[in-house]
């Protein structure tokens, strides 16, 4: 069997090959490791950078806290509103709406005996305070005030539906009335001055004994509750009406005559006013406000 030729390997050429094969690695070893290194030191300095920011941040963060004087700005409504709940009424406007009031009290404030009390001896802060008992029903605070019982029953339809406004500027006037607004501002105590002279705006009512007559027979029909003499009635609770000034007894007629509500009363008293003129209500109101009195003819009333 012939066997084929078979090249021969010097080991010199061995040892420079491989020698060669060394040499060449070495650089790659060198450019591979140079790759790396940079690869590294770029990463490093991405990270600084995207670091960096936060120590600027870090202000920002604590500059936060100088909004917090914000709230602040929340206590302003709140002090508005105490000053503007502890400010006076406006007494120009409570005049105006004092009309309702002078239908019993009287023009000036002063009342009529027992049955409608005097106004003009309460401070502003005293009718304030009567007139908020009123609305809300506070039997208590009407109790220290010696108000309550069949006052109530009249008084509180009248302030139910007042708003705190409403009873801060009736307030203000029923002081002016009684001359208890000294600590008003001097614009507010210059309009009570002007104001004043004009208090008694219903013109008197002269009465003859013709109109006295025929109020005399229209008031049978009042006599079965009030009394003949207009002195109340205890069974219906029907208050006294002897006495009572004329503008006053046709005021009250006019607001029955409306429908208007004045008290528990009003059930009965509507009905009977519904249908009564103007020349009617005159009449009643002259001969009630002269039952009682000597001089009854050619009389003004007050």
């Amino acid at each position: 069997m012939a066997h084929g030729n078979t090249p021969k390997v010097d080991s010199s050429a061995k040892l420079i090959g491989f020698v060669a094969a060394i040499l060449l690695l070495a650089p790659i070893y060198y450019m591979v490791n140079s790759l790396i290194n940079v690869v590294n030191r770029n990463t490093a300095e991405t990270a600084q950078v995207v670091d960096s920011p936060a120590s600027p941040a870090e202000p920002a963060t604590a500059a936060a806290p100088a909004a917090s004087p914000a709230p602040a700005a929340t206590e302003a409504p709140a002090a508005e509103k105490t000053a503007a709940s502890t400010s006076a009424g406006d007494a120009a406007a409570g005049k105006a709406k004092f009309a309702t009031c002078a239908a019993c009290h009287g023009a000036d404030g002063k009342g009529n005996g027992g049955a409608f009390p005097d106004l003009t001896k309460l401070s502003a802060a005293d009718a304030d305070t009567i007139l908020t008992a009123f609305k809300k029903g506070d039997m208590e605070t009407l109790k220290k005030h010696g108000l309550g019982g069949a006052r109530y029953g009249t008084m509180a339809p009248q302030a139910a539906n007042l708003s705190e406004t409403d009873i801060a500027d009736l307030a203000a006037y029923i002081a002016e009335l009684g001359g208890h607004a000294a600590g008003a501002a001097p614009a507010a105590a210059g309009a009570t001055k002007a104001a004043a002279p004009a208090a008694p705006a219903a013109p008197a009512m002269i009465i003859s004994s013709e109109v006295v007559a025929r109020g005399h027979a229209l008031f049978s029909s009042c006599a079965v509750c009030h009394g003949a003499e207009g002195e109340g009635g205890h069974l219906l609770n029907a208050p006294k009406l002897a006495g009572l000034p004329a503008n006053t007894v046709v005021s009250l007629l006019k607001m029955f005559r409306k429908g208007q509500s004045m008290g528990p009363g009003s059930y009965a008293m509507i009905p009977q006013a519904k249908y009564l003129t103007d020349d009617e209500i005159n009449d009643l109101a002259a001969f009630i406000s002269t039952i009682g009195k000597d001089k009854m003819h050619g009389t003004e009333t007050e």
